[in-house]
């Protein structure tokens, strides 16, 4: 499999190019547009005739809805998610098996965890041979309040902080609003390593790691992490070929 395919479905032109923008900016490596329709029957009669992968659809359009549109696909292949100005129809849009549903104006965060979600089903569903980094280089996280996007690469370990996760880089700490589980859902399975219940670390930034005092990693700027008595074997069979053992 390539790359994952999608078509954007909105009546507004600036909707349409936004989503688009989006696409290319967050996941230009991951997904390919192959058509923009503002007129949802332009867009029904393609779909028909081309199979996609995802499709990124408004609801209140002229002369067709977005669940009328669906409709008429009842055997439909591709995955959906909604970019909508109304909040009032997200129920009827999870009973049409949509994986996301996204209010206008479009909050960049939730775009993108929505589309790193998406990405992840299809690729699981199809079974596909994509690199894993090429779906999970990056990770949205909030900072004050304003959207940022990190490299994973920049990531040296995340530490679970009850139903939220905190996110340490060289820099700084984030928060994502979700639990250690989910947040490493789409990280690099080569690259990140669990230690602990509370803790999951980027290999690439380990500089050493001991076998005293039960187990330890360190990482690159200083910290000392402890190894769990459950993940020892695990974690010291996937160091040792990589890290430095002091």
């Amino acid at each position: 499999m390539g790359k994952v395919t999608a078509v954007i479905i909105d009546d507004e032109l600036n909707a349409l190019e936004l989503v688009g923008h989006y696409v290319n900016q967050f996941f230009g490596e991951e997904i390919e547009v192959k058509a923009k329709f503002q007129q949802p029957m332009q867009a029904l009669q393609y779909l028909k005739d081309e199979k996609v992968d995802l499709v990124f659809l408004d609801i209140n359009m002229p002369n067709l809805t977005g669940m009328e549109f669906l409709g008429l696909l009842p055997n439909r292949s591709f995955e959906v998610i909604f970019i909508t100005a109304y909040a009032n129809y997200a129920i009827e849009a999870y009973k049409n098996k949509a994986l996301a549903y996204l209010l206008k104006p479009i909050d960049r965060l939730a775009f993108v965890e929505a589309v790193e979600t998406t990405i992840v089903r299809i690729v699981k569903m199809k079974g596909s041979t994509v690199r894993a980094d090429d779906c999970t280089e990056r990770i949205a996280v909030k900072e004050k309040g304003v959207n940022k996007i990190i490299s994973t690469n920049d990531i040296l370990y995340l530490k679970a902080e009850g139903s939220y996760t905190k996110v340490f880089t060289e820099e700084k700490a984030y928060i994502l609003s979700k639990n250690l589980k989910h947040s490493c859902t789409c990280l690099p399975e080569e690259d990140f390593l669990k230690i602990n219940r509370s803790y999951v670390v980027n290999m690439r930034h380990i500089q050493a790691y001991t076998k005293k005092n039960g187990g330890s990693v360190f990482i690159s700027n200083k910290i000392e992490l402890g190894i769990s008595k459950g993940q020892r074997a695990v974690v010291f069979l996937s160091l040792a070929e990589k890290i430095n053992r002091i």
